[in-house]
């Protein structure tokens, strides 16, 4: 409601699998992509003249760096921490198909960390991922486009457990509910959130 998108163009996912990731966004194979879902319902609304669509794309779930490809990971819930490459969705895969969806503006949010790290000390980071390793810069550079991200390649997103989510989850909320519009102007900016 905050930001009057219809609910007809709202695709809303839990407990996502590979398949639903690549059903909704796509899939790249041997360099070619297959837009998903998506692109199909913006392309359609494309047919009506003068509609430019702004996307609103909103991740939380964990993240996986994998050292060998240098690349980032989202973690479906069906993802195999010893098969990363073959059953994580890339995130670059994510953010090359989004760059190709006909958009006014594209605002994408992730809620996770992709240090390989967790607030819990007991729980290993999954085989392939170091903290302290380089990863390759995320690029999502489409004109009139941000990207929020909860943590950096070296830190953990922390959960707020008296909400049942992400600490950024909650803080993004509270800023695009209102408390984020610092200057009182009724606009609220990716600068002020």
């Amino acid at each position: 409601k905050t930001f009057g998108y219809h609910e007809e163009n709202i695709i809303y996912k839990t407990d996502a699998t590979l398949a639903d990731f690549e059903t909704i966004f796509g899939k790249i194979e041997n360099r070619l992509g297959e837009e998903g879902r998506l692109f199909d319902h913006v392309e359609s609304m494309r047919l009506d003249p003068g509609a430019q669509p702004d996307l609103f794309i909103f991740y939380t779930g964990r993240g996986i760096p994998h050292m060998e490809g240098r690349s980032r990971y989202i973690a479906p819930v069906d993802c195999d921490p010893l098969q990363i490459p073959t059953t994580a969705y890339p995130l670059d895969t994510l953010l090359s198909l989004l760059s190709r969806i006909p958009n006014r503006s594209a605002t994408l949010v992730i809620d996770a960390s992709f240090s390989g790290k967790s607030e819990k000390r007991d729980i290993q980071p999954f085989p392939g991922s170091a903290a302290d390793s380089l990863l390759d810069p995320l690029q999502f550079s489409q004109p009139n486009s941000v990207m929020f991200v909860s943590a950096g390649d070296d830190e953990i997103a922390s959960r707020y457990a008296d909400k049942q989510h992400g600490l950024f989850t909650y803080l993004f909320l509270k800023a695009i509910g209102g408390e984020g519009d610092s200057n009182r102007d009724d606009n609220i900016t990716a600068q002020e959130i």
